[in-house]
Formats: structure tokens, sequence, C-alpha cells
């Protein structure tokens, strides 16, 4: 191409631009899914720019990677398919030997690995956009949207993101989920608000990335937090029943967080368990 077409470039290009369908409400399924691949997209940028520093802050890495999470669990929700199980489909696949590889790769190739991941992320987030671009810009009506082409983006950036969580961090997935979790409940100890959206302790945040446990102030009816020892795999995903302090009720709650504090959400008062936990409270 001469000067002469770069000169001229915007004007034509934009000639053919879609117009914004500003009189036409955005379906709020669609809104969903926008913010969830836009998400993707924004957060590989930060992972990629964590990822190239040396010496890399690993929690810093490890909570881009959670950020990844937080948005493919909120694409999951929209498709009525579980995180759990996109994330298993990742393992049940033919995968390069890396993917399985024990967590010391050197700097080089743990960039390398990155980079792969990144790139099947924003691939399936670019599957997602194209539909939501079909209907903001074109017009498509959201109940015609290719369905399979928006869970195939939402298996691909569940892929990338399993792939650069095998980048070398000494964090597992679930680990990172948990984390990230955590660090939202820091944030937003109730619920999203645009204000606390900005005004976030980073010191609060930053020790729970790392691991240090931090009181959080919640909801007195929705968690409670359960001291106990250092839980075995199998009761990491058991059900625990518990009594109510002050109370002749018992209740039963799932293990969301790791100890020495866990924070879980309250189920039905009742519920039989294979498990007691000790000297439980409620959030004051």
């Amino acid at each position: 191409m001469g000067n002469e077409i770069y000169k001229d470039y915007t004007c034509l290009a934009v000639r053919t631009e879609a117009p914004f369908r500003g009189d036409v409400p955005i379906d709020p399924q669609v809104s969903r899914l926008l913010h969830g691949a836009v998400g993707l997209v924004t957060e590989t940028g930060e992972l990629l720019e964590v990822a190239a520093k040396s010496p890399l802050d690993e929690p810093h890495l490890c909570e881009e990677i959670g950020d990844l999470c937080w948005y493919a669990a909120l694409l999951s929700d929209v498709a009525q398919v579980s995180f759990p199980s996109l994330v298993n489909r990742t393992f049940q696949r033919p995968h390069p030997q890396w993917l399985t590889a024990s967590l010391s790769l050197m700097e080089p190739a743990r960039f390398d690995v990155v980079l792969r991941g990144t790139g099947l992320i924003v691939r399936g987030a670019g599957l997602i956009l194209d539909q939501c671009k079909r209907v903001i810009y074109y017009g498509l009506d959201p109940k015609v949207m290719d369905v399979e082409s928006i869970n195939a983006g939402i298996q691909t950036a569940v892929d990338g993101i399993v792939t650069v969580a095998h980048s070398g961090v000494s964090q597992s997935l679930e680990d990172i989920c948990t984390r990230n979790i955590r660090k939202l409940a820091v944030r937003y100890p109730d619920k999203f608000t645009d204000a606390k959206a900005v005004q976030r302790d980073l010191a609060a945040e930053r020790a729970v990335l790392e691991g240090t446990p931090v009181a959080v102030e919640v909801p007195r009816d929705a968690f409670i937090t359960v001291p106990f020892p250092e839980p075995t795999d199998e009761q990491r995903s058991a059900l625990w029943s518990f009594g109510i302090p002050g109370t002749n009720q018992r209740a039963s709650l799932q293990l969301v967080f790791s100890w020495p504090s866990a924070i879980a959400a309250v189920s039905v008062p009742g519920a039989e368990s294979p498990k007691e936990a000790a000297e439980v409270q409620p959030v004051a």
C-alpha cells in the first residue's frame, strides 16, 4: 500500500461502519455475554503485562488468573453450564505434555505457556464477541444467536485459563479461585457497588492473595467463620454440619475457603453431614 491509501484509509473505512442501534435496548443476556467476553480480553492484557516482568510477581499473576476465572464463571452462568464441568472437559481432551508438567518451569518456558493460553482465551472471547456484535450492530435477534459458537468460545477460553494456570505457578487452580472469591469478599462484603469498585483496600486484598488470614465483614445471615484444622482432600468438598451457638439449631455448609479460618455459605438447617465442625461462630 502506498502513502495515499494510508492517508485516505480511515475515511474510506468508516464509510461502511454499522451504526449503533441506540433505539434498541440491549438484551440482558447479551449484555452479560458482552461483559464476560470484554472482561476476558482486558484481564488477558493485564495478565500478559504481569507475566512479562522479571522477577515474576506470582501472587499478582495468580490474581489475574483468578479474575479470568471470574469472567469465565459469569459466562458459564449465562450459558447455564457449570464452571467445574468446563474445567474438567479441558483435562479430558488430548493436551500437550506441558499442561501436566511439574511446577518447575523456567521463565522463558513459563511465558511460552502463558502465550499459548492467552491466545486461546482471546480466541474464545472473539467467538462470543462476534455474536454480541451481530446483535448490537447488525440487528440480529438475540434468540437466534449461534449458541454453539458461544459455548465453544466459553470452553476455548477456559482451556486457555487452565493452560495459563499450568505455567509454573505454585498455586493450584482451585486455590486461585478460592483466593479470588475471598479477595472479592474483602472488596464487596455485601454486594457490588460502584463506590467500592473504586475505593479498594489494596493492602487487604494483597494479603488475601498471599494467603494471609484477613478478617472479612459479611452479612450475619449469609456467612459464618469456621476455624478448624487443615482438611484432607476429601474433607475439602464435604458437606459440614455444625451447631449454631446459643441455639438448638444445626445447619450445614460447603467449605469455600481454606484454613485456618474458612468462610462458607450457610445451607439448609438440619442437613446431615459426615463431619462435625468445632468452635463455629457467626460473623458479627
